[in-house]
């Protein structure tokens, strides 16, 4: 198949959404596929502020972008992230292009909001002005028709979550075909590796990694911390975040926990292999997750995970088998989790071993597998169907 892929980020390997779309493409070409790409360099923004950016700016130059693309090529697949891609497939399916346009989600932004809303209200970690909430009920009013438009033209929508497939069901008249759940992988290094087994040292050694936001509930991982270490003299804490916030998490810990959790800043996805293999227990209490491919990453290496119920953390975690999974919000589960694996460290190490097991089996390579056997089918689908009208 000859791919276009398309993402308004950085060809970073080690970002998030970034991440994913290298290692995509990267797992398409192995399997014999020409995949050519453009990235936010190629695309270009007149707007610094970020949410103005996607809402006015990006669906114009991502329909400009693929223009050019398929003015010189023929493509059988166009995949671009986010919603904000409406605009380039209503002008795919209206101008009658060979090839199924494609829309991916890394994590469904309007469940985010149903998520996090009055959450700012109640946590420290952001709370916008009252302009800025104004602007953002705009915004998100113009986010839910980018869906809405998205989920229109586009020929499918890729997610990587139940969940999240769920809700765009139950929010759009999409028929449910049209929306496929294709989980992140993890890198080889993480998979293929040998990892060092648990022990009662590594249990004692607890590690959260993330940025510092809302929905990604530091106040609770700082609720552990500060419940667990003065109780268990033995135990620590290493929280990885940006170093520009490390004075906003230095002031949720207690002084009676503060002089055993150590911040470091963000690193590349090497470092943190190894950082992985150097504790037991990994926290990811977060309010909403798309992949969640942290905590795919941590399951891979054998750790306990102490997570969510949100996101795909509910396909990776079989609670008390691979992991445990919580309802986000409360820490008080989170904190009985990690004291019951200091005092049981033999659990923890055999869900450990579950959770390896587990989380092996989510490759990239299975990843491209199921995109490229979704894109067969929605081919097969679009040749069948020879009005090409919108999908509703």
């Amino acid at each position: 198949m000859r791919i276009l892929v398309g993402a308004d980020v950085p060809p970073d390997r080690n970002a998030g959404a970034a991440g994913t779309v290298v290692q995509t493409i990267a797992a398409l070409q192995a399997l014999g596929h020409c995949v050519e790409a453009f990235w936010a360099a190629d695309i270009g923004r007149r707007i610094r502020h970020g949410n103005m950016h996607y809402a006015f700016e990006l669906p114009w130059r991502y329909r400009a972008l693929v223009r050019r693309f398929v003015q010189r090529e023929s493509y059988d697949v166009v995949q671009l992230s986010q919603p904000h891609a409406y605009l380039a497939a209503r002008d795919h399916r209206l101008r009658g292009r060979r090839g199924v346009f494609i829309n991916r989600s890394h994590g469904v932004e309007l469940r985010y909001n149903a998520a996090m809303a009055g959450e700012n209200k109640q946590h420290p970690v952001s709370r916008p002005s009252g302009p800025r909430r104004l602007m953002s009920r705009v915004l998100g009013r113009l986010l839910e028709e980018h869906w809405l438009w998205a989920a229109k033209w586009s020929d499918g929508v890729i997610v990587a979550s139940e969940l999240d497939r769920e809700f765009v069901l139950g929010r759009f008249p999409i028929a449910p075909w049209r929306i496929r759940t294709i989980h992140h992988g993890v890198p080889d290094a993480f998979a293929d590796a040998p990892a060092p087994g648990l022990d009662r040292d590594r249990i004692s050694r607890l590690l959260y990694v993330s940025q510092f936001a809302a929905c990604k509930a530091p106040e609770t991982v700082a609720a552990v911390a500060n419940a667990v270490l003065p109780a268990h003299p033995t135990a620590s804490m290493t929280w990885v975040a940006p170093a520009r916030e490390h004075p906003r998490i230095r002031a949720l810990i207690t002084p009676a926990a503060a002089a055993r959790v150590s911040l470091l800043d963000w690193r590349p996805q090497e470092e943190l292999k190894a950082l992985l293999d150097e504790h037991g227990i990994f926290l990811f209490p977060s309010r909403f997750e798309g992949a969640g491919k942290a905590c795919l990453e941590a399951l891979s290496r054998g750790l306990l995970v102490v997570a969510s119920d949100n996101g795909a953390m509910r396909e990776y975690i079989r609670c008390g088998i691979s992991g445990w999974a919580f309802p986000p919000g409360d820490p008080a589960p989170y904190v009985t989790a990690v004291e019951r694996a200091l005092r049981q460290p033999d659990e923890a190490i055999a869900i450990g071993r579950r959770a390896r097991e587990t989380a092996r089996s989510y490759t990239w390579r299975r990843c491209a597998t199921e995109a490229v056997a979704y894109y067969e089918e929605l081919t097969q689908r679009r040749d069948a169907d020879s009005t090409r009208a919108p999908n509703f």
